[in-house]
């Protein structure tokens, strides 16, 4: 595993020998990421959260996990990356030019207004693309447009959405719509996020909604090589359209509904939804709920890869130990991904402060406080203060010294960040044997929540 990021918005903490680990062996999901890390340099973990994004927009509307409110498969993704290196934008253009071959009517432009937004909603699968996803949570910070993340978090959850508002004359606006399928795939950097969102966005759902991986480039692909991708991003999308127009089949409504997990996956789900609890505990306060949610994220994946599969258009079906597999390991790198993003963020100008002055000071080269301040471009007084917070969470130390006249110096303490991701049971002998989860008893088919 590639080791942890020292600050925030540098390195990876994901690598693309995890991510081709997690994807299934073939399918439309294998062939897209298969395609795109050909033409675009990304992280492939780019690439499978637009894959699935791109899955979401081809399902039935009642296509669904079965519970007193049905978990749908629509999927919210957010590539988290430094700028320009990372290959964010070209990774959701790529994802765009593949989804205009097979449902171009999916893509929703990005809303001007909350009202606008409800009246752009149309039951059907939709997604909105961001390349940008800075732009918009600066936009919606304040102001006008502020109520779009409360919309966009309430949506989410494909609830019945409406608006009351004083009639106008003349006009004919949908005040409600009844089935709402809406997925998002947005490129951000870890600045932005911490800029223009605050502790409640993440602790209270906004951002804890969006499956999330944080990752940068690890390959480059040779300038000099001509484009030859077209023929098979053709294909790609002619996959895709197949399942669009699958999802689009009214029979489907009637003649194939969820019946739950088998037994073997909804006790995978169990156990691993009990090791989540556990992790989200022991994060960042500000990322428990996104780690909470990846067990709805995991589902969701789980689905689209059932659908993806074509059992669901053919009668009665269930989510497989397959597609939990998969999707606990593809889900795994959100959860790395979130607690990494809290480790780094600074909510306040004085954490900024603190992580400047840390970002001044090396681990083997000990440095003058004077230099340390010259670099984080602060003042004495706010420097003084993130030092002295520093010292006392043992994150500097001061380096010994010999020379008495010598202006004190200041080391950066060396940390060690251990993850331990969830191994899932394995079959040995008809039964299955746990290794690091915590053990549950297997469930009934729908006793997961």
């Amino acid at each position: 595993m590639i080791s942890r990021a020292e600050v925030l918005g540098r390195g990876s903490v994901i690598s693309e020998k995890q991510v081709w680990a997690a994807l299934p062996s073939s399918g439309f999901l294998r062939s897209y990421v298969e395609w795109a890390s050909q033409w675009v340099e990304a992280n492939v973990a780019f690439h499978m959260v637009a894959g699935l994004t791109l899955l979401s927009q081809t399902v039935p509307v009642e296509f669904g996990f079965p519970d007193v409110i049905p978990l749908r498969a629509n999927l919210y993704g957010l590539l988290a990356g430094p700028s320009s290196a990372a290959g964010k934008t070209r990774s959701i253009e790529a994802a765009k030019s593949v989804l205009r071959l097979a449902a171009p009517a999916a893509e929703m432009p990005p809303p001007g207004s909350p009202e606008g937004f409800i009246d752009a909603l149309n039951g059907r699968p939709q997604i909105i693309f961001y390349d940008e996803f800075g732009q918009f949570l600066q936009s919606t910070e304040s102001g006008q447009l502020s109520p779009l993340r409360l919309r966009f978090a309430d949506v989410y959850d494909c609830g019945r959405q409406g608006r009351v508002l004083v009639k106008r004359k003349g006009a004919n606006k949908k005040e409600v719509e009844e089935n709402p399928r809406l997925s998002i795939l947005a490129g951000g950097t870890p600045g932005f996020l911490e800029e223009y969102t605050s502790p409640i966005d993440w602790m209270e759902g906004f951002l804890a909604r969006f499956f999330t991986v944080l990752a940068t480039s690890e390959r480059r692909l040779r300038a000099t090589t001509a484009f030859g991708g077209d023929a098979v991003r053709d294909s790609i999308g002619g996959v895709l359209k197949t399942l669009a127009n699958a999802g689009a089949n009214d029979l489907f409504r009637t003649d194939s509904p969820c019946r739950g997990t088998s037994r073997e996956a909804g006790a995978l789900l169990e156990t691993w939804k009990d090791n989540l609890r556990w992790r989200a505990d022991g994060a960042p306060v500000t990322v428990q709920a996104a780690v909470h949610r990846a067990f709805a994220h995991a589902l969701k994946v789980a689905l689209l890869l059932a659908w993806e599969s074509g059992r669901p258009q053919n009668g009665e079906w269930r989510v497989e130990r397959d597609d939990v597999d998969a999707a606990i390991a593809m889900t795994e790198l959100h959860v790395e991904s979130v607690i990494e993003i809290a480790e780094g963020l600074a909510v306040d100008r004085d954490a900024r402060d603190e992580r400047a002055l840390l970002r001044s000071f090396d681990e083997d080269e000990p440095k003058t406080y004077g230099a340390a301040l010259k670099a984080a471009k602060l003042n004495n007084r706010r420097g003084a203060e993130a030092r002295t917070t520093l010292l006392e969470k043992n994150q500097i130390t001061r380096a010994p010294s010999t020379d008495m006249m010598e202006a004190e110096r200041f080391v950066r303490v060396k940390t060690a960040r251990v993850v331990v991701p969830f191994r899932r049971p394995e079959k040995r002998e008809g039964r299955e044997k746990e290794e690091g989860a915590i053990p549950a008893s297997p469930p009934t088919d729908f006793d997961l929540f």
